[in-house]
């Protein structure tokens, strides 16, 4: 598995280094000397001839520091954001947490909206951006995205503190071009806003407007209405041209909306593209071996308005300084939930160490989930700090998520393989439903990511949970047989794009049929150590047939004695991840 994953990165490595050679060719057929227009400075466009690495960055004090800094980062390394994100923050030492969830509400949005970026900055440079310095580049998204996607963040902050990061970054040559950028985007909102009846806030689409993430809907976990920001001026093509309206509007990949517009009608291509962009609630599953819903729902709740209580004393001490509380009230402002929900689902489980302990905000509110030990939380911040967690009462979990072990229904004494298990999410989830009555074989060629199943099982009190690094060829795996096993392979993620930013630049065409390959061989290794009887889910975070049933329709035309029982599709956003799930049933 682990080699596999390194063969597709060479690979994409590869095409990479195609496309930028490609490009050098026919810029050096081209006339080097570029006219200016609107007095932009042309060394901020000049490609250096020979590429050296950039100074190192000054070591970070704020929010929008770390960010970049992250960005950077991932612009030059590759490295998943989350993982930066840790490491920094974790580096940096910042005490407030609003702080850290602006940090992180701005690098996982450029990253997950760099698209959109991109066709509104086409509109106010007059360059290719590709021809943009990269950090210079990275400002201009950071900026853009303060100003037009972002929610509570003043205009005049926005612009200011972006132009800073250049002098911070000692590029004071890029802060004219920068400020004068940034003020075009900021008046082309405030005109759209001044000629609008609804502050430039629409729910209609159009060239003009800007989709913003989509919202859960007040006292629900469901995604609110789709609201666009409108700017002065066309940003995006006609609807003529759907596929390429979704790419840059939403930010998604264009081959890949190409792809599912021969599947989808236009109304739903709308709404998918929506759905990767929802900042869904938290979702805890509850620990039922330790609380139920109810008491875990009467402590959030019991908690929460505590907090509240004490916050609405602080307002009322006058030693608290107008300034403090106004600096408060402006962070606070981007204090939501999903800066766990993006990150912290079942397959990244909360890192105690790198978050503050933080109750939640007084904006809080908990309510029951769709399944039956689920909760839903809004405003809650890290669930870390939330009443429960050190004690094991709840794990982090989507419910699409969950549906893969409900649907293998493993039983209290039964032992049961879960394979490319790492971190652990499932596997505590199958030891509940077993009643930690069995035992359950936690597989992955991750060693690293595979030290977090122990963790997370002796949290929950799962002690039936065992874990072993096995060779990406399976060789080395346990003969069995098992009665239940649970298949949830490496995917192209393509349900779950709002969570995995990096998939949306990342994901080439070749990779799902690439995929598809290493899928049909871990589903085979698995089936041949099922006992006669046995159940095997085979489950994806995908939305694409050669992933799903394309993969069990050929492990089927070759398995002897397995029969399948059901399929499960979800499509992303009704109500929460997209994926699928497969029961296969051994015969006796």
């Amino acid at each position: 598995m682990r080699e596999e994953r390194r063969r597709m990165k060479r690979n994409q490595q590869k095409r990479k280094d195609a496309a930028a050679r490609r490009a050098e060719a026919k810029r050096s057929g081209d006339d080097k000397t570029l006219g200016r227009g609107r007095g932009q400075r042309t060394e901020f466009f000049k490609e250096p001839e020979e590429e050296t690495p950039p100074a190192p960055l000054p070591k970070v004090t704020n929010a929008r520091q770390i960010a970049f800094r992250v960005l950077d980062d991932h612009g030059q390394s590759g490295q998943f954001v989350g993982s930066l994100l840790e490491n920094v923050l974790w580096s940096a030492q910042i005490a407030h947490p609003a702080e850290r969830r602006l940090a992180t509400e701005l690098a996982n949005g450029i990253v997950r909206r760099q698209l959109t970026l991109d066709a509104i900055l086409k509109k106010f440079v007059d360059r290719p951006l590709d021809q943009v310095e990269p950090r210079l580049r990275t400002l201009l998204r950071l900026g853009t995205y303060q100003l037009v996607l972002a929610s509570g963040i003043k205009s005049h902050a926005a612009v200011d503190e972006t132009v800073e990061l250049a002098r911070w970054s000692d590029e004071e040559r890029w802060t004219g071009f920068l400020n004068g950028v940034l003020r075009s985007i900021d008046r082309s909102v405030e005109a759209a806003a001044e000629n609008s009846d609804s502050a430039g806030i629409v729910t209609e689409f159009s060239p003009k407007a800007v989709p913003l993430d989509l919202e859960p809907a007040e006292d629900s976990a469901e995604p609110g209405e789709q609201r666009y920001r409108l700017l002065d001026r066309e940003v995006f093509t006609g609807l003529h041209d759907i596929p390429r309206f979704l790419s840059a509007a939403f930010g998604l990949p264009l081959w890949l909306v190409i792809r599912w517009e021969r599947r989808f009608d236009r109304d739903r291509l709308f709404r998918l593209a929506s759905a990767f962009n929802f900042r869904p609630p938290l979702t805890l599953r509850v620990n039922s071996l330790r609380t139920s819903r109810e008491e875990l729902l009467a402590l959030l709740r019991e908690h929460a308005a505590g907090v509240e209580a004490a916050e609405e004393d602080r307002k009322a001490d006058p030693k608290i300084s107008t300034t403090d509380a106004d600096q408060t009230a402006d962070l606070e402002e981007v204090d939501r939930c999903e800066e766990a929900s993006d990150e912290q689902d079942d397959s990244t489980p909360v890192d105690v160490s790198s978050e503050p302990k933080r109750p939640p905000s007084r904006r809080a509110s908990f309510g029951e989930g769709r399944q039956p030990n689920t909760i839903w939380c809004k405003g809650a911040g890290n669930p870390v700090a939330l009443p429960g967690f050190a004690e094991g009462l709840f794990t982090v979990q989507d419910e699409t998520a969950m549906s893969a072990a409900v649907l293998l229904d493993p039983q209290p004494g039964q032992r049961v393989l879960d394979l490319c298990a790492a971190p652990g999410t499932k596997s505590t989830h199958m030891a509940q439903l077993m009643k930690n009555q069995g035992s359950v074989l936690a597989v992955d060629s991750d060693a690293a990511r595979l030290e977090r199943v122990p963790e997370n099982a002796e949290r929950l009190g799962m002690g039936i949970v065992e874990a072993a690094v096995v060779k990406d060829d399976l060789s080395d795996l346990a003969a069995g047989p098992f009665d239940a096993i649970l298949v949830d392979v490496l995917c192209s993620n393509t349900g779950v794009l709002g969570k995995r930013p990096e998939v949306r630049t990342r994901l080439r065409r070749g990779d799902v049929e690439e995929l598809a390959e290493l899928q049909l061989k871990l589903l085979t290794a698995a089936a041949e150590r099922l006992a006669p009887g046995g159940r095997l889910v085979y489950s994806t975070c995908s939305i694409e047939p050669e992933e799903n049933s394309g993969v069990v329709s050929r492990f089927l035309e070759t398995a002897i004695g397995i029969r399948l029982e059901e399929t499960r599709d979800f499509f992303p956003g009704e109500p929460s991840d997209g994926g699928f799930q497969a029961l296969l049933v051994k015969e006796t």
